[in-house]
């Protein structure tokens, strides 16, 4: 079933219990500034994802009689976190609801409630995202969670963009094809990237004016792995453990690793920049030199403005045993600060507003944006759907800031032998568990 078939298949509408609820009173949030677009809209303008959000907005008002008020901060942790604590120590009504970056890892500082203790947020219904509520979650509390108010949700999932031209010019097999008879793997990818790469210019040397097989950056690398099947912490009913490193991890880092300096077919870049136009990509892709892009949705707005016919598909698998998983690199998270005005209420709005967010704003970004606008064939729209449909979270890189930026603490730079380095990390990275769990037990 595709991922919007799902969202109406699934969905009641269950606000009937919130009806009777006639707050007359503001609801502020404390949200980043470049999260704006989605989270705000001060009137209908005609453009589609603006008129969703003032809908949903209007919405939530009316049906609770609020008015919503935004406060935002620029995407920066020490002005963001300031205006949390300053909150937070000024010991009077603060805001109902904040939304930090997940990067920032406040969710142990002691600002927050803890989410799973409150009457009127469930986590099961699906406007939540499960996967990250569930490894957000230690010893049975969560102070942070993830819902479809985010639309980084979908905008930021890991997706691999292909050249459609280039895939008939030299003649290779369809991406299409190969992820429906589940052939879509690393190993493909590579041998395809290395058949088109070449000195196009022939001055001998491998520059942006050549011909590549593919390109990922610093921030993709790192999304690789968890869409490979790589978990380092396991997360069980709240007891965390660190896993032993298995063959299958040792195998797949040294094929990353090798594809990842392979500088003859593949064009890498180490920044971690989420603007597509400004990568070392950009260049060759408009010149239709790059057959495989990996990247997150962000960049398929300015992959349209050019000729390039592309392709959507998922990040490929490690072999053709592993379950499909897309990686995302990152999100907005929701949270309601201790000296909230009225716990309840924050409670029921947040839930309102990611509710209404899946029932109205998810579809239309979805289809008229992603699939409407942006995905140029019935095949990239199955790809989406397959896509979303596969979305998951690992508990090391929801806690990567309290872990030392796993796994690319351990995978980073060009040695193949990742046993050395998790045996030399191993005792720091138990160390960093037993405070996030110290520090989980101490807000209880």
């Amino acid at each position: 079933m595709c991922f919007i078939s799902y969202i109406y298949c699934t969905i009641l509408w269950e606000f009937t219990q919130y009806i009777l609820h006639d707050y007359d009173a503001d609801v502020t949030l404390l949200v980043r500034t470049e999260r704006l677009y989605y989270l705000k809209a001060d009137e209908a303008t005609g453009e589609t994802l603006n008129d969703a959000v003032y809908k949903r907005n209007l919405a939530i008002e009316q049906r609770f009689v609020v008015k919503l008020n935004y406060h935002d901060v620029a995407s920066d942790k020490g002005l963001f976190t300031k205006a949390v604590e300053s909150s937070v120590m000024a010991d009077d009504e603060g805001y109902d609801i904040i939304c930090p970056d997940y990067w920032w890892g406040l969710d142990t500082s002691g600002y927050f409630l803890d989410l799973n203790s409150l009457d009127y947020l469930n986590f099961d219904k699906p406007w939540w995202n499960k996967a990250w509520n569930e490894h957000a979650t230690i010893s049975g509390e969560c102070y942070t969670s993830v819902g479809y108010l985010c639309l980084d949700l979908l905008r930021n999932t890991e997706v691999v963009y292909f050249n459609k031209k280039m895939i008939d010019q030299y003649k290779l097999d369809n991406p299409y094809e190969l992820v429906k008879d589940n052939k879509w793997t690393l190993d493909k990818v590579s041998e395809m990237g290395q058949s088109v790469a070449g000195d196009v210019d022939g001055n001998g040397v491998i520059d942006e004016n050549d011909r590549f097989g593919l390109y990922i950056n610093e921030h993709e690398r790192s999304a690789l792995y968890y869409s490979l099947g790589f978990s380092l912490i396991s997360n069980k009913n709240g007891d965390l453990s660190i896993n032993p490193l298995s063959e299958r991890d040792t195998a797949l880092n040294e094929l990353i690793v090798k594809l990842f300096n392979n500088n003859n077919s593949n064009l890498f870049g180490k920044d971690v920049t989420v603007d597509f136009m400004t990568t070392a990509a950009y260049k060759p892709f408009n010149q239709n030199n790059l057959l495989f892009t990996f990247f997150a949705l962000t960049s398929v707005e300015a992959m349209r403005m050019t000729d390039v016919e592309l392709g959507i598909v998922p990040v490929p698998k490690f072999d053709t045993e592993q379950v499909w998983i897309s990686s995302n690199y990152g999100c907005t998270l929701a949270a309601i600060p201790v000296n909230t005005p009225d716990v309840d209420r924050s409670a029921i709005i947040l839930e309102a507003l990611n509710a209404e967010s899946y029932r109205s704003v998810t579809p239309v970004y979805y289809e008229s944006v992603l699939k409407g606008k942006l995905a140029r064939d019935n095949d990239s729209e199955e790809m989406l759907d397959m896509i979303f449909g596969n979305l998951q979270f690992d508990f090391g890189f929801i806690h990567s800031n309290h872990l030392s930026g796993i796994p690319a603490d351990f995978t980073a730079g060009t040695d193949t032998d990742m046993a050395s380095k998790y045996a030399s990390k191993l005792e720091t990275l138990k160390g960093k568990l037993e405070e996030l769990q110290k520090a989980y037990d101490e807000m209880k």
